[in-house]
Parts: structure tokens; sequence; C-alpha cells
């Protein structure tokens, strides 16, 4: 299965490490590149380039560059 997982909390970033623990195909990361709105706010910018996997950092999961860089992933 090819993962996008998308994340910018503190469970996310747990339920992340998980998952690369368990060694899933994971193919790209989206996250928030900073967040006023979540106090449990996390970045897993660091966690994606420790293990090499491609991240993309967002201001609107809407926008269009955004929408490109998932599809062009082909998660399932």
């Amino acid at each position: 299965m090819r993962i996008l997982y998308i994340g910018s909390v503190r469970f996310s970033y747990e339920l992340l490490k998980e998952i690369i623990d368990l060694r899933e195909n994971i193919v790209g990361i989206v996250c928030l590149s900073n967040s006023k709105i979540n106090s449990d706010f996390c970045n897993l910018l660091p966690i994606a380039k420790q293990k090499n996997i491609d991240a993309l950092a967002i201001e609107n999961i809407n926008s269009f560059e955004s929408i490109n860089w998932i599809k062009n992933k082909k998660p399932d």
C-alpha cells in the first residue's frame, strides 16, 4: 500500500513513528509549516528528513501546489 501521511500534532507524530517502525510504504508526508491553533503542534519535517521520506510543509491543503504534490505521489 502506498501511504500518504498527513498530520501536524503530537499524536500524528507518534503514530507516524509507529508506521515507520512497521516498515510501511510511506510515499510522502504532508504537514503544516506552523500552527497558531494547535497547542500540540508538531513539525513532521525532521522525522521525514531523518527517514528519507519526501515531505511537504503547507499552509493550505487545498492549494494547487499541495493537490498536485499529493497526486504525483499516487497514494492508494
